[in-house]
């Protein structure tokens, strides 16, 4: 990605070099935490598990290099297409992941499952989940029943 800073790995045998990453990282503050409880993930498994074998072989061949999940997609405004930009800037031996997911005030995913097919032509887009924002946020226990229900029929 054009301004990013980039870690060369290591030459002739010797391990890469993450100093000036850890440097980096030790003069930043803390995080901040935003979030209290768990986050629950290994969303789509049984899709990945069926495609394994294949997997396996084109990771063996050189054909994947990398897997990116992406949690998230563009939005309606030109301006708001950060995930678009950063599909196509990834190398063609790279697998992107997507699991629709989010939270809405009465809008449910709209079209999210179809727009990021569209986007992502060729890719499979496990069926989504969209949880109302009120009852995230105010009736956890009914929000965790509802992701553990979607989680087990993915």
């Amino acid at each position: 990605m054009p301004g990013t800073k980039h870690i060369e790995p290591g030459r002739d045998g010797k391990p890469t070099d993450f100093s000036e990453l850890i440097a980096h990282a030790q003069k930043c503050p803390p995080p901040t935490e935003i979030e209290h409880g768990e986050i629950i993930g290994g969303f789509a498994h049984h899709q990945v598990i069926e495609l394994a074998p294949k997997i396996i072989e084109l990771v063996k061949e050189g054909k994947i290099r990398k897997f990116v999940v992406m949690a998230g997609c563009d939005g309606r405004m030109p301006s708001r297409d950060y995930y678009t930009k950063f599909a196509e800037a990834l190398p063609k031996d790279c697998v992107i992941l997507v699991v629709p997911f989010c939270t809405h005030e009465g809008s449910g995913l709209s079209n999210t499952e179809s727009y990021i097919a569209d986007v992502c032509k060729g890719s499979t887009v496990a069926k989504g989940l969209a949880v109302r924002g009120e009852t995230a946020q105010n009736n956890r226990e009914q929000a965790r029943k509802t992701v553990n229900r979607w989680i087990e029929q993915l």
